[in-house]
């Protein structure tokens, strides 16, 4: 099955045609249910069915490291990226995280397990990195506003000593952080995932869906969906 996704961020933030093409089926199938991708529509529902849940928003991130070996870490989930299909996270400027993607790959892979309804996504695809050296207005306005609906708990972790030294004293971790409606810290990145493939495992009825995608020549994303075994 097909459907279309508009390319979305510009090529300045992700180089789409680096990665090898997937093949995408029968021309002649139909796309996918619109506005919203299939598999979307399925996670957007697992959050619902889940929202009483507090972690239900937590997913495990993988990236590799500048050696090559692979890390990975929980996340919070903070949205979609307007009215696409990209996921957004928040991030430390300070982190080895940040480093990787900066200087080594942008690839990376998401598992999300959710308890109530009991299914797994896998989302695999490239992380933009929003910082304060941003450029691009809507970019730039998106960080903010990221902020912007972060917790006071949330915006204090920013204030915090940089992570990965040596702990200092508590005072260092009880800094009054900036309001919601003042400029992000220094520190504050959003993270904005290009998703291109998605696993589905639904463990209650043992159905697995799959989902795959490459660029047209137009910069659109053409998705393909199977059920494959699981």
């Amino acid at each position: 099955m097909l459907g279309r996704q508009p390319a979305g961020l510009s090529d300045h933030h992700l180089d789409h045609k680096s990665h090898s093409a997937t093949p995408i089926g029968n021309p002649c199938q139909q796309p996918l249910p619109s506005p919203m991708l299939a598999w979307r529509q399925a996670l957007t529902k697992s959050l619902d069915a889940n929202s009483k849940v507090p972690f239900s928003k937590f997913f495990q991130l993988a990236t590799i490291r500048h050696d090559g070996r692979p890390t990975n870490r929980t996340m919070v989930f903070r949205g979609f990226y307007k009215d696409t299909d990209r996921l957004t996270f928040t991030t430390d400027i300070r982190s080895k995280k940040y480093d990787d993607l900066r200087t080594h790959s942008k690839a990376a892979e998401i598992c999300w397990y959710f308890t109530e309804s009991r299914e797994q996504f896998r989302l695999n695809g490239d992380l933009t990195v929003i910082d304060k050296d941003e450029e691009d207005p809507e970019l730039v306005q998106a960080r903010k506003q990221a902020w912007s609906e972060m917790s006071t708990s949330g915006r204090s972790w920013f204030t915090w000593p940089k992570p990965g030294l040596p702990r200092g004293p508590d005072e260092q971790f009880q800094i009054e952080p900036p309001g919601p409606e003042e400029p992000p810290l220094p520190s504050f990145c959003l993270v904005i995932m290009d998703v291109m493939e998605v696993d589905h495992l639904e463990l209650r009825s043992s159905i697995r869906h799959s989902y795959s995608s490459q660029l047209d020549s137009d910069g659109e994303r053409l998705w393909h969906e199977e059920d494959v075994n699981p």
